[in-house]
């Protein structure tokens, strides 16, 4: 094992909860964000000796992660997902906490966005890489990836406030069937 690049697998447990993080943000469950860590670290594994520098660990496993999502799609394209979280939405009830609903609002939204626009924002805002390395991790040139995220940014403020405009409208209406007076009995 001469050939395997020193101190990997320090590294390699450093970089695990940045990899769970940005799989939760490709796939939306953590079981399944889990699974597709864990297949991507044995895959890492099994190919150390073909990392030359240890300082480009993160990105070469987040690409890792990304690949083995990917195939992961591919593999299972009939399962039906439940992409907005419409259905598992119904089956918990709403956070008490004005944070954790933020933030749920905040996934929703995500999770309605691109996958490629979903992924710039996961790899650029929430796993701070830079440009460079998170072009580097999706396989384009930098400036794609700006676009991306800019594009993202965007479209993710038009998603939460258009939800939270369709709320307002849900609350006026429930506000105003509320406050009507009964009928009449005869």
């Amino acid at each position: 094992m001469s050939n395997v690049t020193p101190g990997f697998d320090q590294r390699l447990m450093q970089v695990i909860p940045d990899l769970r993080a940005y799989a939760q943000s490709l796939c939306h469950n953590q079981a399944l964000a889990d699974d597709i860590v864990q297949d991507a670290l044995l895959s890492a594994w099994s190919k150390r000796a073909s990392l030359r520098e240890i300082d480009r660990i993160k990105p070469w496993l987040l690409s890792i992660v990304r690949n083995t999502f990917l195939a992961h799609i591919r593999k299972n394209r009939s399962e039906v997902e439940d992409i907005d979280g419409s259905f598992a939405a119904r089956l918990v009830a709403p956070p008490e906490q004005p944070a954790a609903a933020e933030l749920s609002d905040v996934k929703r939204a995500l999770a309605k966005l691109p996958l490629d626009e979903r992924e710039a924002i996961a790899l650029v805002c929430i796993d701070k890489l830079p440009y460079k390395e998170a072009a580097e991790v999706c396989g384009c040139p930098a400036g794609t990836m700006k676009s991306r995220v800019n594009r993202a940014r965007s479209n993710l403020l038009a998603i939460l406030k258009e939800e939270k405009e369709a709320c307002l409208e849900q609350a006026e209406l429930t506000n105003g069937i509320l406050q009507a007076p009964a009928p009449a009995r005869d």
